[in-house]
């Protein structure tokens, strides 16, 4: 029983809602699943996962295309196993990217880059698995797609228009 296993009995369950991001690590990061070496891993919400797609205006299927997704989704994955009575507040945990998380232990609850954990428990021989409310990035991913540099950068307002003009958004969404 692996963290491949875990994840596909956590997909299974009605008492956890973390289907999308399950097979994210599932289809993006197996060798992490199924290795002897043990890992933690944080796995967002579906929810959380819907408010990042709204974010970045992304679709299901568009944001499994995202270039830098095993980054990310090893950004979700720290080697060895690391249960909610082993997190301290103020440590940090080196992810399998090399960046660090923090952890902050307060009143309101343990998180991860201030991301919550909101169910624990989740165990296979090679390693943990905590529910979290919000999706994790690395410092610079995702990177952002053509329409959305567009969007935000104030110089390129007659762009924006003209783009949106000849309906190309969703083609520089990607």
């Amino acid at each position: 029983f692996d963290l491949n296993d875990l994840l596909s009995e956590m997909q299974a369950s009605d008492t956890v809602e973390a289907w999308m991001s399950a097979y994210a690590f599932q289809v993006f990061v197996p060798e992490i699943l199924s290795a002897l070496q043990q890992h933690t891993l944080f796995v967002p919400t579906d929810n959380a996962v819907d408010v990042a797609m709204d974010f970045m205006n992304l679709g299901q299927f568009d944001m499994l295309s995202i270039p830098d997704f095993p980054e990310i989704m090893q950004y979700h994955s720290v080697p060895g196993i690391w249960t909610v009575d082993d997190l301290e507040d103020g440590m940090n945990l080196t992810t399998v990217q090399g960046e660090e998380l923090t952890v902050t232990v307060n009143a309101e609850g343990t998180f991860v880059d201030g991301a919550r954990i909101t169910q624990t428990g989740f165990e296979a021989f090679n390693g943990v698995a905590h529910v979290i409310d919000e999706v994790l990035a690395p410092s610079g991913l995702p990177a952002p797609h053509v329409w959305a540099w567009i969007q935000n950068s104030p110089n390129h307002t007659i762009l924006e228009q003209a783009v949106a003009a000849a309906y190309l958004q969703e083609e520089l969404s990607f």
